[in-house]
């Protein structure tokens, strides 16, 4: 290294954030970490979700999409964070090799375009700079993924009261409980900054109404409901302004809003692109489509879904069963059977209760079929090993089925509304043997 990179001015400046180290220790430590956690709270939701009921399911989904948005800032953060830190790590290194900085002479340029290079600022100040915009990215990120949490944490109270009001069967007290805690919580916030910001100046701070206002906003504060709540993004709004800090708040969560809610239609299969002139839609009810989820060998991460369909093993059949496993979604087919068959329902719900009644309705709502013919399998509860999803098992006997292609075809409960009337959609399943 020659002296005159040694010299102070060539080293890492004086200014530069006293963070940087550990701003890339926590964002190279965790980024890898948080990569894989996408996945695994989707699992998880999507798990809940098919286990759930309508009120709980409703509930589940801004909930997902809270916690998504959130982590997907996190990693959006921390990756940029490291782009930007390595730049600056690149701008540092070269300003001590070549602590000289460009040689214009040695560059062929124009006079006008010369004239708006040389124009730029030194390398100092580009170094400076590069520092304090992976630095700005970092607590702006950091801040962001933190607005989630207080709608997340109220979201999950919530829930949390919809599944004990249902355990103790007293649904409908729940959901005006829920309707009465927003009311409670915003309705006072709204109040108390109107006034605020309207009467402030004309209220006395030891009068009666003065304190109720400071006080009522200083609960606010410390819960993480009111603006200056949020130390990081206040210290980035107060510099930076309100309407660049608006700009890319919006730009930040609205990229992850759309990431989110594209993989949720997605995932839900209503999301479909690409022109495939000629072939059918890659839909469960197709005629003519060997559906990749309805067979467990050909799943990957589509095992993980909001709407999981049935599933036998393979494309193949090899042996004298069929196993079909048809997977439980709560929210559709727990009022199905109630309407169907309430009494059964009850009695399988019993302690020491006959589930077989309740069993053989599912299997009379399901109607699973053969090329057309109706097959006699009971139905058994049971479990998909790939996501623990809870369902009923079919062990349909093929051995007496011709060599060749067939197709299973069976109807999923449904919700009973006005919007869902009319004849539902047969999932079908090719299989050969």
């Amino acid at each position: 290294m020659s002296d005159a990179a040694q010299r102070p001015e060539n080293q890492i400046p004086k200014e530069t954030t006293p963070t940087w180290e550990m701003e890339l220790l926590i964002s190279g430590a965790t980024v890898f970490g948080l990569l894989s956690l996408p996945g695994k709270i989707d699992a998880l939701f999507y798990n809940l979700f098919n286990r759930s009921g309508e009120d709980a399911s409703a509930l589940l989904l801004p909930l997902w999409i809270y916690a998504k948005i959130s982590l997907l800032t996190l990693i959006a953060t921390f990756v940029l964070h490291l782009v930007l830190r390595g730049h600056w790590t690149a701008m540092v290194g070269l300003n001590s090799v070549y602590p000289d900085g460009i040689h214009f002479r040695r560059v062929k340029l124009g006079p006008f375009e010369r004239s708006v290079v040389e124009a730029q600022p030194g390398m100092a100040a580009r170094i400076e700079a590069a520092d304090n915009r992976a630095t700005r990215v970092f607590g702006v990120g950091f801040g962001l993924a933190m607005v989630m949490a207080i709608p997340f944490a109220l979201v999950f109270g919530c829930l949390l009261l919809s599944l004990a009001a249902g355990a103790a069967g007293h649904r409908e007290a729940g959901q005006n409980a829920i309707a009465a805690i927003f009311l409670l919580v915003f309705v006072p916030l709204v109040l108390a900054m109107t006034i605020d910001r309207r009467l402030g100046e004309r209220l006395s701070p030891t009068g009666l109404p003065g304190r109720a206002v400071r006080g009522l906003l200083g609960l606010y504060h410390r819960a993480g409901l009111v603006r200056g709540s949020n130390t990081l993004l206040s210290v980035f709004q107060s510099n930076e302004g309100r309407l660049r800090t608006g700009v890319l708040i919006f730009v930040m969560i609205f990229s992850a809003s759309l990431f989110t809610i594209g993989q949720l239609l997605a995932d839900r299969g209503d999301l479909d692109y690409g022109d495939f002139a000629g072939l059918p839609d890659d839909d469960p009810t197709s005629d003519d489509t060997v559906f990749a989820a309805h067979y467990a060998s050909l799943r990957g991460s589509d095992a993980f879904s909001p709407n999981p369909v049935p599933v036998i093993p393979d494309r193949l059949v090899k042996g004298p069963y069929l196993e079909l496993f048809v997977p439980y979604r709560a929210r559709q087919a727990a009022a199905a059977l109630r309407l169907a068959c309430p009494q059964q329902v009850e009695q399988a719900g019993k302690e020491g209760g006959a589930a077989r009644p309740a069993l053989d309705c599912l299997a009379k709502l399901l109607d699973v079929r053969i090329d057309g013919q109706p097959v006699a399998a009971p139905l058994d509860a049971s479990t998909d090993p790939a996501t623990a999803a809870r369902g009923a098992l079919a062990m349909i006997p093929v051995q007496a089925l011709a060599p060749g292609r067939h197709v299973v075809t069976l109807q999923m409960p449904r919700l009973p509304r006005a919007s869902e009337k009319g004849p539902a959609k047969l999932q079908r399943i090719p299989f050969w043997k």
